[in-house]
């Protein structure tokens, strides 16, 4: 067996815990959009957090993405409601919110 087959497999625990809190924020926030304001064409009924990524591009330059369904694509007051929830968490990447229906 390579020495590369036996080394262990990156732990991804802390980056877990990191997605888990991103999602967290992003959720409360689309819980909180209606009442803080937040204008849109937004489904209020199913709104919600669909997936949240932890991104790597081809220069190696790390991000996070949020989608959010159930408003429409481009929803900028909801993105940036969202997105300043999400700023608290104090992440070390950037990140962007996607919405779609």
């Amino acid at each position: 067996m390579s020495e590369a087959a036996k080394k262990p497999g990156p732990d991804f625990s802390m980056m877990m815990k990191t997605l888990s809190a991103i999602r967290t924020a992003a959720d409360t926030a689309c819980d909180s959009a209606q009442e803080a304001g937040v204008e849109g064409a937004i489904n209020w009924a199913d709104l919600g957090v669909v997936e949240v990524r932890f991104c790597i591009d081809e220069q190696g330059d790390c991000s996070y993405d949020v989608l959010i369904e159930e408003a429409a694509p481009g929803c900028v007051d909801l993105m940036r409601h969202v997105s300043g929830e999400i700023a608290k968490i104090g992440l070390p990447y950037g990140f962007e919110v996607r919405t779609e229906w």
